[in-house]
């Protein structure tokens, strides 16, 4: 009996263990363990404050009036305001407006009707106050210079006229006995105070005759001309021959201007050169650095430079132009690449580059590269009647890399990274010191 019981029991817990571990494993059918898990973080902030700045330093006034041979001061450096140190190259360029004589206008071609006023007058000094549609300046004789040109002799007026006659109203005898005509009538004397135009036209007039030697006679081969176009309401200048008494070529009050294609001329010839009188005008250019020729320039003595230095200087002048019209520019602290704080030149003519041979480093401001500029004493008023010259000095600059050993390199300007830019030669770079970078020596690409 007590063995029943006893096989009963095992049977129910056999039941009853088969059921708890069929229910373990349904539940561990339906779901995961979990796993000790550890994390953390850490957080390094590297910080930077890129003030990179680098710019043009110079000390230059301008001059009100640059007179041949003068020389102004303009010296011209780089600064370093950032927090960045830097490696530089300036080079110059230059732009200018140019004012020179034109070759006139036949005044039978002449039409005064179509010329407008000049508004805008960058050169008024030269009175130049009217256009034409070409861009031709025409200029307007005030009253003192009108009064000018017509004292001595009515040698030709196109139209009518009025004046006080003088007691010397008579035909001239040139030494044959006879006075001279030119189908106008005989010559007269004017009074220049009262000589008035009437009537639109070229109006002539003769003075400053040398004597026949052994008479008291006029000789019309030495005679001088002047005149003007009169329009109605202003008078005109004529192109005048080029007279060194006279600036810039036109009329002045008490100066002896002459119109060339009449001077020593008499008879018909004279009446034949009447067709080609021109009526002045000047002419504005505007020449880009292109049309500019820069020169550089290494004297091997004070004696050779305009400047009384050795120094290097770049002279400059329009290209095919006047070889007496040119602007200098004289250069400081040049080098040969081994020295530092120095400007090296790597290139020629006007696409010379100077690297500064040391790094700049921030708040430091390199040694000058321009010391003065002058408007070279050859310079004459045949030249030019006026002009306006823009000195461009143009900087670039690239920053100094240091090497995962706290060193400057010269990593940045290696290879192409600082490649040319117009105006300037690219360039290499290489240390010239194993430790902090003392000069880099620059070598053109």
């Amino acid at each position: 009996m007590k063995n029943d019981v006893s096989k009963k029991k095992t049977s129910k817990e056999k039941r009853v263990l088969i059921a708890a571990l069929c229910i373990a494993a349904s539940v561990i059918a339906g779901s995961t363990f979990a796993w000790f898990t550890s994390q953390d973080e850490v957080t390094n902030r590297l910080s930077a404050s890129a003030a990179y700045n680098v710019t043009i330093a110079e000390d230059f006034t301008p001059p009100e009036e640059w007179v041949p041979g003068q020389t102004i001061k303009k010296e011209v450096s780089a600064i370093n305001t950032g927090n960045v140190d830097a490696f530089v190259r300036m080079w110059l360029t230059g732009d200018m407006k140019l004012v020179n004589e034109g070759e006139g206008i036949v005044y039978t071609s002449f039409d005064a009707a179509a010329l407008t006023a000049v508004t805008a007058q960058p050169y008024a000094g030269l009175k130049l106050t009217k256009e034409d549609a070409s861009h031709n300046y025409y200029r307007v004789l005030n009253d003192d210079e009108r009064k000018a040109l017509q004292t001595g002799e009515l040698a030709y007026a196109k139209s009518t006229y009025t004046y006080t006659k003088n007691q010397s109203d008579d035909g001239l005898n040139y030494g044959d006995g006879t006075a001279y005509t030119n189908g106008q009538g005989a010559v007269k004397y004017v009074d220049s105070e009262s000589f008035t135009p009437t009537g639109v036209g070229l109006y002539i007039f003769r003075r400053n005759y040398d004597l026949v030697a052994g008479t008291g006679n006029a000789d019309p081969a030495t005679a001088e001309f002047s005149g003007y176009y009169f329009d109605g309401t202003d008078y005109y200048a004529l192109k005048t021959a080029n007279d060194s008494t006279v600036p810039g070529g036109v009329a002045a009050k008490g100066k002896n201007v002459y119109i060339g294609e009449l001077s020593g001329k008499e008879g018909d010839a004279f009446d034949a050169a009447l067709a080609t009188v021109k009526v002045y005008t000047a002419k504005e250019n505007t020449l880009a650095n292109s049309n500019l020729t820069w020169t550089y320039n290494t004297p091997d003595s004070a004696a050779a430079s305009p400047f009384g230095t050795p120094n290097p200087y770049f002279t400059v002048k329009p290209t095919g132009g006047s070889d007496t019209f040119k602007i200098n520019i004289e250069l400081d602290n040049i080098g040969d690449g081994t020295a530092a704080d120095k400007w090296q030149p790597i290139g020629t003519a006007g696409a010379t580059t100077f690297y500064y041979t040391d790094d700049v480093e921030a708040g430091e401001t390199t040694s000058k590269l321009v010391k003065n500029v002058q408007l070279d004493k050859g310079a004459t008023q045949e030249d030019f009647l006026a002009f306006d010259f823009d000195l461009n000095v143009n900087l670039e600059s690239i920053q100094v890399t240091k090497g995962s050993d706290g060193k400057e390199t010269v990593d940045s300007v290696t290879g192409s990274n600082w490649a040319a830019t117009a105006g300037a030669t690219g360039a290499t770079g290489a240390a010239t010191a194993a430790a902090d970078l003392a000069s880099v020596s620059w070598t053109a690409k």
